[in-house]
C-alpha cells in the first residue's frame, strides 16, 4: 500500500500520492494522484487497481538495469 507523499508512476505519469479517500458513489477507497508536471489534474485510482501503480526507481536501480 502506498502512503500519502509517495512518488509513484501511474501509466506514464510520475505522480504524488496526495490523498487516500473514499468514493461517495462506489463506497470504495481510492488513491488521489497528482501528476508532477500538471498539478491542476487529479487522478483517482481505486485501491483494487494498485497493481497499475509502481514506485519511482532510483538512479542506482537504473544503473543496475
Amino acid at each position: 500500500m502506498f502512503k500519502i507523499g509517495d512518488n509513484v508512476v501511474y501509466k506514464r505519469n510520475v505522480c504524488l500520492v496526495n490523498d487516500i479517500n473514499l468514493n461517495k458513489f462506489t463506497n470504495k477507497e481510492s488513491y488521489e494522484l497528482i501528476p508532477i508536471d500538471d498539478n491542476s489534474l487529479k487522478i483517482n485510482v481505486p485501491l483494487e487497481l494498485e497493481s497499475d501503480i509502481r514506485y519511482v526507481i532510483t538512479k542506482e536501480e537504473v544503473e543496475k538495469l
